[in-house]
Protein backbone atom coordinates (compact mmCIF):
# COMPACT_ATOMS: atom_id res chain seq x y z
CA UNK A 1 0.00 0.00 0.00
CA UNK A 2 1.78 3.02 -1.27
CA UNK A 3 1.20 7.00 0.65
CA UNK A 4 1.47 9.83 -1.10
CA UNK A 5 1.65 13.39 0.26
CA UNK A 6 0.03 16.38 -1.63
CA UNK A 7 -0.25 19.82 -0.97
CA UNK A 8 -1.76 22.69 -2.92
CA UNK A 9 -1.52 25.97 -1.82
CA UNK A 10 -3.25 28.59 -3.23
CA UNK A 11 -2.78 32.42 -3.02
CA UNK A 12 -4.91 33.74 -5.70
CA UNK A 13 -6.85 36.74 -5.48
CA UNK A 14 -10.46 36.13 -3.92
CA UNK A 15 -12.99 38.66 -3.29
CA UNK A 16 -15.99 37.00 -1.52
CA UNK A 17 -18.83 38.61 -2.96
CA UNK A 18 -16.69 42.04 -3.98
CA UNK A 19 -16.76 43.32 -0.43
CA UNK A 20 -13.35 44.53 -0.31
CA UNK A 21 -12.87 45.23 -4.28
CA UNK A 22 -15.53 48.05 -4.56
CA UNK A 23 -14.76 49.79 -0.67
CA UNK A 24 -13.97 52.91 -1.52
CA UNK A 25 -13.00 56.29 0.19
CA UNK A 26 -12.56 60.14 -0.50
CA UNK A 27 -9.46 61.20 -2.28
CA UNK A 28 -8.16 64.41 -0.79
CA UNK A 29 -5.01 65.43 -3.10
CA UNK A 30 -2.62 68.33 -2.04
CA UNK A 31 -0.90 69.85 -4.71
CA UNK A 32 2.97 70.04 -5.24
CA UNK A 33 3.21 67.18 -1.69
CA UNK A 34 3.36 63.77 -1.34
CA UNK A 35 0.10 62.29 -0.78
CA UNK A 36 0.52 58.58 0.89
CA UNK A 37 -2.32 56.38 1.63
CA UNK A 38 -2.33 53.83 3.78
CA UNK A 39 -4.50 51.20 5.46
CA UNK A 40 -4.64 47.39 7.04
CA UNK A 41 -6.08 44.50 4.67
CA UNK A 42 -7.40 41.73 6.89
CA UNK A 43 -7.22 37.66 5.48
CA UNK A 44 -9.02 34.82 6.04
CA UNK A 45 -7.54 31.57 5.32
CA UNK A 46 -10.16 28.53 4.28
CA UNK A 47 -8.21 25.16 5.00
CA UNK A 48 -9.48 21.50 3.99
CA UNK A 49 -7.53 18.24 4.56
CA UNK A 50 -8.52 15.39 2.86
CA UNK A 51 -7.47 11.40 2.32
CA UNK A 52 -8.76 9.98 -0.46
CA UNK A 53 -8.45 6.08 -1.13
CA UNK A 54 -8.02 4.40 -4.45
CA UNK A 55 -8.33 0.76 -5.46
CA UNK A 56 -9.59 -1.58 -8.25
CA UNK A 57 -12.04 -4.13 -8.15
CA UNK A 58 -10.80 -7.17 -7.48
CA UNK A 59 -7.39 -6.06 -6.54
CA UNK A 60 -5.51 -5.93 -3.17
CA UNK A 61 -3.43 -3.02 -4.25
CA UNK A 62 -4.49 0.45 -2.84
CA UNK A 63 -3.31 3.82 -2.77
CA UNK A 64 -3.39 6.51 -0.14
CA UNK A 65 -3.69 9.98 -1.01
CA UNK A 66 -3.31 12.65 1.62
CA UNK A 67 -3.28 16.22 1.49
CA UNK A 68 -4.28 19.67 2.27
CA UNK A 69 -5.81 22.82 0.28
CA UNK A 70 -5.29 26.10 1.70
CA UNK A 71 -6.57 29.48 0.02
CA UNK A 72 -5.67 32.92 1.43
CA UNK A 73 -8.22 35.81 0.65
CA UNK A 74 -8.51 39.47 1.48
CA UNK A 75 -12.06 40.12 3.54
CA UNK A 76 -11.80 43.54 4.17
CA UNK A 77 -9.47 46.81 5.20
CA UNK A 78 -8.93 48.88 8.22
CA UNK A 79 -9.94 52.44 7.94
CA UNK A 80 -7.93 54.22 5.23
CA UNK A 81 -5.30 56.92 6.07
CA UNK A 82 -3.96 60.00 4.47
CA UNK A 83 -0.88 61.62 5.56
CA UNK A 84 0.50 64.57 3.55
CA UNK A 85 4.48 64.86 3.28
CA UNK A 86 7.07 67.10 1.87
CA UNK A 87 9.34 64.71 0.93
CA UNK A 88 9.89 60.70 1.39
CA UNK A 89 12.47 61.13 4.12
CA UNK A 90 9.98 63.04 6.16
Amino acid sequence: MGQQLLFFINQGKYYKEDELRYKHFEVDIVGMKWNIYTSTIYYKRLQVTFTATLSRPGSDTKKVLKGKFMQRYPYDCSEIHHEVKDSLED
